[in-house]
């Protein structure tokens, strides 16, 4: 009896379409909260910076930027879509899809938490 050896066949490794394109889909939720973002913090510097000089010719205190405000809602969508991705696609199209909807609701809540608090500041 002579047994043969089977030598493991180098299969490539395969993409899941279905977990890139809810990654990609995903991806368009976060790139329009970033897009968001970056409308804000133009709009708000320059809303600010107008309401600064009409303010200085009536002898006004001057309004502040709230620069950590703009700053953290252009890096949370990012970072957190990054951290979902990573988290979630290795491990199946199920927690791809929870750990990516996680990190939606966390940019939602805290860009929303984060513009309430700016506005209360300045």
């Amino acid at each position: 009896m002579t047994e043969t050896m089977r030598t493991p066949d180098a299969a490539p490794d395969r993409v899941d379409w279905a977990r890139v394109a809810i990654a990609a889909a995903f991806g368009l939720l976060f790139a329009y909260d970033l897009f968001e973002a970056i409308s804000d913090a133009i709009g708000v510097v320059t809303s600010i910076n107008q309401i600064n000089e009409l303010a200085a010719e009536a002898d006004v205190a001057p309004l502040g930027i709230p620069w950590a405000a703009i700053v953290v809602n252009l890096v949370l969508p990012v970072m957190l879509y990054v951290v979902g991705v990573i988290v979630g696609f290795k491990r199946g199209r199920l927690p791809l899809v929870l750990s990516l909807a996680t990190a939606l609701a966390v940019v939602a809540a805290v860009t929303l938490s984060v513009n309430v608090l700016a506005g209360y500041l300045t």
